[in-house]
């Protein structure tokens, strides 16, 4: 059996619901590439990435590159882009474990099919263990997806190699 668990990769605030997913190897009070200015001495014995078999993120944003936005197209990390928070989600977990990146498919707001389409491909070719897909209702339920229209040709698409 494997263990493993979901959480939001957004993990400059993820502290505030109790919830250390990074590697007890990784520590956030003592990085000088990422500030964490909550972090405490220790906190990274918290950490429980060494605990699981496989982690999925919650990627859930619009913003699939960091350069696609001009306020964080210079930085090597950005926890509330696609890429910035795979990006960091393997920094802070030390690839302890595969990690699984995940799309929200109905609760974004998305342009187009092609963005998740899009998406979906980024997080197949990045995350070191696939993507999870949140949730299936929304594939094939169009009131159940801010698109109002069934996603298969999105999810086919994205799952083309």
């Amino acid at each position: 059996m494997k263990f493993g668990t979901y959480v939001g990769a957004w993990y400059t605030t993820y502290y505030q619901v109790g919830v250390n997913w990074a590697s007890q190897d990784y520590d956030p009070f003592n990085d000088t590439d990422l500030k964490f200015d909550w972090a405490y001495p220790d906190y990274n014995k918290t950490g429980y990435a060494e605990q699981l078999d496989l982690l999925m993120t919650g990627n859930y944003f619009t913003q699939l590159m960091m350069k696609d936005n001009p306020a964080t197209a210079n930085l090597a990390y950005h926890w509330w882009s696609v890429e910035g928070s795979l990006k960091g989600g393997k920094y802070i977990t030390r690839n302890k474990m595969p990690l699984y990146g995940s799309i929200d498919m109905g609760n974004v707001d998305w342009p187009d099919q092609k963005s998740i389409s899009n998406t979906i491909k980024y997080i197949l070719d990045n995350a070191t263990g696939g993507v999870m897909l949140f949730d299936v209702v929304h594939v094939y339920a169009p009131q159940y997806n801010r698109l109002k229209q069934p996603l298969w040709g999105a999810l086919r698409e994205g799952l083309k190699k």
